[in-house]
């Protein structure tokens, strides 16, 4: 048995739609069984210096899988593997979508930089002449995402119409790079946002990643979706009451209760139901 592992994916399970924890004692869980023997960390689409940031303020000890299993990453915080076949690819996409965007939407503010950053930013009253924002993720390196808003009133609501014609393009865009259709993930409720990876990209191909380079036994994943399912029967997968159906039919627990709550949950079932070596 090599050392054992747990996996937290961080959007709608560790963290809500708001990016706010939602019940701090899943952190006093987190740190007592780190002092157990477990190894702790995030299993997330988001780009690695998000989840750094997060690991540092959860106090986590354990390695980090972003970007969809395009980027991981050691409980050091050494690369034990980056995607950088399709780094440069991004970047002119990245490029071509902006010109796009500025030929089609001439009212449309492009922002750049870290998302959720600059959405809070808003709320705490962004100052800016144009009603209607574009939001690119520019700590991206393996795939590519935006959000959409708009200015009402002293709010900053979801823009569904740009939304769903600058997903269009970026889509257009990234067969024509490409020369493959993207595994897209687009939001229109929670979010307002647009997420593309290669069609291969998975977190499965993180946690193998990690028991190939650390030889992590036991594993086990906590998440809300169906991309925190591996499909290895070896390793244990748990979900947040706020799980899609189709991932909880797949899970051997289900909390009772929602992210971060739901998260506590899991992390005391698996104290007690998954073996570790002491």
């Amino acid at each position: 048995m090599g050392k054992p592992l747990i996996l937290i994916d961080l959007d709608k399970t560790l963290i809500d739609e708001n990016f706010k924890l939602t019940e701090p004692a899943a952190l006093s869980q987190i740190q007592k069984m780190q002092k157990a023997g477990w190894t702790i960390g995030l299993n997330s689409d988001r780009p690695s210096p998000t989840l750094f940031s997060y690991r540092r303020q959860f106090r986590m000890n354990g390695p980090v899988v972003a970007e969809m299993g395009n980027a991981v990453f050691g409980a050091d915080s050494s690369v034990l593997f980056e995607n950088d076949n399709i780094a440069r690819t991004i970047d002119e996409l990245l490029q071509k979508f902006i010109l796009k965007i500025r030929q089609q939407f001439s009212g449309v503010i492009i922002v750049i930089g870290d998302t959720p950053a600059i959405l809070a930013s808003f709320k705490h009253g962004f100052s800016a002449s144009a009603e209607v924002f574009l939001i690119i993720n520019g700590l991206r390196r393996f795939s590519f995402g935006f959000n959409t808003r708009r200015r009402s009133n002293v709010h900053f609501e979801i823009e569904p119409d740009l939304l769903k014609e600058a997903s269009a393009i970026a889509i257009q865009l990234f067969r024509e790079i490409f020369a493959k259709n993207p595994k897209t993930i687009v939001n229109y409720d929670e979010y307002g946002s647009c997420i593309l990876h290669l069609p291969d990209a998975g977190k499965d191909h993180g946690v193998d990643i990690l028991r190939t380079h650390e030889q992590y036994a036991p594993i086990t994943i906590i998440g809300d979706s169906r991309a925190d399912y591996t499909g290895d029967k070896s390793i244990v997968h748990c979900a947040v009451a706020n799980a899609e159906e189709s991932y909880k039919t797949v899970c051997q627990f289900v909390a009772k209760k929602t992210y971060s709550a739901g998260v506590q949950e899991c992390l005391e079932w698996i104290e007690q139901i998954v073996p570790i070596k002491k």
